[in-house]
């Protein structure tokens, strides 16, 4: 893509569009939630009073064509407040950095999709951190395209 001086600059793919790396260094010590057989992770959050029911999210990885999708349904109750949903690159050498994050409010059934383009990065993985309580920094789902 050229910018409007005529030099040729690189697009960065993201979420919303551009987006610019936010060189977040973490362990990626923390253990990720287990999976089932097709690659859906099941997150339980707390309630914050409410009681219309859970607060459940289901999160589903998928690899292709060098793309890695995470994609966020709400499989409970609304969300009391809203929430940050941070992609991480998780590097070999076991650092992290994070390369993506929204905050939402989901409602009942409500949907969100993150795709990264994976070249040349080693295991993407998802926190979701609720902003009506503090939760413990352990990653929610995983995945990894080779």
């Amino acid at each position: 893509m050229r910018n409007w001086f005529g030099k040729t600059r690189q697009r960065t793919q993201g979420l919303t569009g551009s987006l610019a790396l936010i060189a977040v260094v973490l362990t990626a010590a923390a253990s990720v939630s287990s999976a089932d057989a097709a690659g859906v992770y099941r997150v339980e959050l707390a309630q914050a009073g409410t009681t219309s029911g859970a607060v459940n999210v289901d999160i589903v990885t998928e690899c292709r064509d060098n793309r890695a999708t995470f994609k966020v349904v709400n499989a409970g109750s609304a969300w009391p407040k809203q929430g940050v949903l941070g992609v991480y690159m998780i590097r070999p050498d076991g650092t992290a950095s994070l390369i993506a994050k929204r905050r939402m409010r989901l409602i009942d059934g409500q949907r969100a999709s993150f795709r990264v383009r994976t070249k040349g990065a080693g295991q993407l993985a998802m926190f979701i951190a609720p902003t009506w309580y503090k939760r413990d920094f352990t990653y929610d789902a995983a995945v990894s395209c080779q």
